[in-house]
């Protein structure tokens, strides 16, 4: 179980927003950490940290990926869709900017 929030607390405090979380791994397992709170009411573990790329995480999507790659080159990005929000993207990459992370963002029209 999360130690500050739980899932009744993201619901109410994200309800009807959109969030785009832009970064590296770091971010990466910020998102998972939000979508599992969201899911289960737990944090992420060590082994789930490590993984990257997988075709769904908790009912995600991942919408783009560049493949499994060491360095500059990873791009991955993701899309998780719930009631009460109206939608979560994510997006990691080792270098910014570049020209898939513009055609992401345009898509969305951010």
């Amino acid at each position: 179980m999360a130690d500050i929030f739980n899932t009744e607390n993201v619901r109410t405090l994200l309800q009807n927003k959109f969030i785009f979380m832009l970064g590296d791994s770091n971010m990466r397992a910020s998102y998972k950490d939000l979508v599992l709170l969201i899911n289960r009411n737990e944090i992420l573990e060590m082994a789930a940290l490590r993984r990257r790329g997988e075709e769904s995480f908790e009912g995600d999507k991942r919408i783009c990926y560049a493949g499994m790659s060491r360095g500059r080159q990873y791009v991955e990005g993701r899309e998780f869709l719930v009631l009460f929000l109206r939608q979560i993207l994510s997006y990691y990459a080792t270098l910014f900017p570049n020209d898939v992370l513009h055609i992401y963002i345009f898509k969305y029209e951010l």
